[in-house]
């Protein structure tokens, strides 16, 4: 495989792309067609600072508490990285500590369970980005630019801390210029023994970091809209976040800003599903050793889910003008996947969203499309037409709905709201 090179990236967009790579290693994340940056604009709209990698919302505060120590600690200069590491490491053998033996009494969600002390990506750069979203860190860059400058921010400190005009300031107030003052205070073992629990005082935290978002459509957003008018009971039972379309009267009608929202969300995933069954099921036709049958029930499942919503789709369809306008108040440099992603969706439409005539989705024409599109945006590695490269294709055995990181979002607000004391669980019982 090629090696990665970075040409001109800065370190920040570096990041985000390792958190990228990271996600595909979620199969249903996997972007086969190049629809990744409208998926993540959608993602960015719904659940702005998460990302799928993330897990558990007290990892906001473990990481911010670890590195606002070695801000004001005495490690020396050279030593901070390794120690950073160190700790981080200290901390997957602290929620150790605390987990259970059952497998029902483990704690979900920890990072490093299994590799410990050699694990790569540790909660640091996984926790970052959202961090500086939600105004946890309030200085400017990436995690490697904030490691490199620490040993001047110290210095900075310290020099503050010695200057007679700062003789009476506190320690909350030196560290102000890179954390935010209101953060939390750590527990004094939490190295050596803790939980994912969170205390009242650190769920309304958390809380109000999310309340307090700037959101690129200037609406409220649905991570906000849940974390106010939901409980973890409610949170959930939800097994998709188009769910809360339903006005069942569990929960507040949503506002019709994110009812729009939603519905964009859906059906794009309705219709890029069919999109990834079709690549699919073109690519195990041209292999002679899988069952082509299942492939088959794999297409005639999405077709059946788009059909399901035919009428909704058609309405959509319709108004697509207003679904590129939402997308680019996330990310206005969409053009180079504008015009495939129409093309696919005049092929659903021309059937009006039915789904009758698979095989007019399985012709020749659109199966040249499709390698076209995949030979342009991998080269050399595209499978079309690649018959070593398709052979080496593990093929999947399902295909979902993109869910746009709802299921970190949904694990990360069930912990506020428990942490909240909003579990619901009295009122589910009674229902």
């Amino acid at each position: 495989m090629p090696a990665l090179q970075w040409l001109d990236f800065s370190p920040t967009e570096r990041e985000d792309v390792l958190t990228l790579l990271e996600s595909q290693k979620d199969k249903s994340t996997i972007d086969e067609l190049g629809l990744g940056l409208v998926r993540d604009a959608i993602s960015d709209h719904l659940f702005p600072g998460l990302s799928t990698i993330q897990t558990r919302a007290r990892y906001f505060l473990f990481v911010a508490w670890l590195l606002r120590d070695l801000e004001r600690g005495n490690v020396q200069d050279d030593r901070l990285v390794l120690t950073l590491r160190q700790r981080e490491v200290a901390l997957i053998n602290a929620l150790l500590a605390t987990d259970g033996g059952a497998t029902e009494e483990r704690h979900p969600g920890l990072i490093g369970r299994e590799s410990r002390e050699t694990t790569k990506r540790l909660p640091s750069a996984i926790y970052w980005g959202g961090m500086r979203r939600y105004g946890i860190y309030q200085g400017a860059g990436s995690l490697q630019e904030y490691l490199s400058d620490l040993p001047d921010l110290r210095r900075h400190r310290r020099r503050r801390s010695a200057s007679a005009d700062n003789e009476e300031a506190s320690d909350g107030d030196l560290g102000a210029t890179t954390w935010d003052p209101g953060l939390p205070t750590a527990e004094a073992d939490f190295l050596t023994e803790t939980s994912f629990d969170l205390t009242r005082g650190e769920a309304r935290y958390l809380n109000e970091k999310v309340l307090g978002l700037r959101t690129s459509s200037g609406q409220v957003c649905l991570l906000q809209w849940m974390v106010r008018y939901l409980d973890a009971a409610t949170v959930a039972a939800l097994e998709a976040p188009w769910a809360l379309l339903d006005e069942t009267g569990r929960w507040p009608v949503l506002p019709t800003s994110l009812r729009a929202e939603l519905t964009h969300a859906h059906h794009f995933s309705l219709c890029t599903r069919v999109l990834t069954a079709v690549y699919t099921r073109l690519l195990a036709a041209r292999r002679r050793d899988l069952d082509l049958a299942h492939y088959d029930d794999l297409l005639a499942d999405a077709l059946s889910g788009l059909g399901g919503h035919a009428p909704a789709l058609q309405a959509w369809y319709a108004d697509l003008p207003a679904f590129w306008r939402w997308i680019s108040q996330v990310n206005p440099r969409l053009q180079r996947d504008r015009p495939f992603i129409e093309e696919w969706l005049r092929l659903l439409a021309e059937q009006g969203f039915s789904g009758a005539n698979p095989a007019a989705l399985l012709s020749i024409q659109v199966e040249r499309w499709m390698q076209g599109r995949e030979r342009r945006l991998k080269g050399a590695l595209a499978r079309m037409g690649n018959p070593p490269v398709l052979q080496r294709w593990s093929a999947p055995e399902w295909l979902g709905l993109t869910d746009y990181r709802w299921r970190t979002a949904r694990d990360i607000v069930i912990d506020i709201l428990t942490g909240l004391g909003r579990t619901g669980e009295a009122a589910h019982a009674a229902s």
